[in-house]
């Protein structure tokens, strides 16, 4: 089951990584009149001025939300499946994979995983690392971003990925290693290619806007480094 640990982990970890996609600069955007009215109401009640931060307040609140109804699902076989050695759990637009081990913290292997190199007009963006989570990202000059993402194997972990609208590609192998590819059919949102290092059990994740081919090549050259 989802702890009350687990869930306070994985949404912290999502929160600040989708937080740090969002620019700093004001995001152009016109919402429903609806929409303005409560935010006027809040805006009011607080007195402060937040205006400016709404998309990133809003972005909070759905991930955070996703996350919690995603737990609520957990024991439901409609929407509980296994995949690779995690536990995926699925619900509208979302899934979030988790592993049932017993491992400690001093179970997990000292190891970090590095891409030697990314696609033409990739440049790095930097490293942001969870409890049990961490994120190498790059980025283009449209602001494309590629990361990748390493998820270790502990009862008080997991990863959510986005994923409305996104056709489910089985039956990919990485270096020999089943691999599960998720791609956006309109290119609006990044697609993903998830396997898992058998060795220590870590769950690996590419998230960019390049297709399952590139995104097999680029896994196949992922690089296991003993910290």
């Amino acid at each position: 089951m989802l702890s009350d640990e687990i869930l306070k982990e994985a949404t912290a970890d999502v929160v600040r990584f989708r937080l740090s996609q969002y620019p700093e600069e004001e995001m152009p955007h016109t919402f429903s009149k609806a929409f303005e009215k409560r935010m006027k109401k809040i805006i009011k009640r607080a007195d402060h001025p937040v205006r400016h931060h709404i998309m990133r307040v809003a972005a909070i609140l759905v991930i955070t939300i996703t996350v919690l109804f995603g737990a609520l699902l957990a024991a439901s076989p409609e929407v509980r499946a296994g995949t690779l050695d995690w536990i995926k759990f699925t619900s509208s637009g979302t899934i979030f994979y988790k592993n049932e081990s017993t491992n400690t913290k001093e179970d997990l292997p000292a190891v970090e995983y590095r891409l030697p190199a990314v696609p033409e007009g990739y440049e790095e963006d930097g490293v942001m690392e969870g409890t049990y989570n961490r994120w190498h990202s790059y980025v283009r000059k449209d602001q494309k971003l590629l990361v990748l993402i390493s998820c270790y194997s502990h009862p008080a972990g997991g990863i959510y990925l986005w994923t409305d609208n996104h056709e489910y590609h089985p039956g990919y192998k990485v270096n020999g290693v089943q691999a599960e590819i998720y791609t956006s059919p309109d290119g609006k949102r990044a697609n993903y290619i998830i396997w898992q290092d058998p060795e220590t059990e870590v769950l690996l994740i590419i998230q960019a806007f390049e297709e399952p081919e590139t995104l097999v090549a680029l896994a196949e050259t992922v690089e296991r480094i003993d910290k």
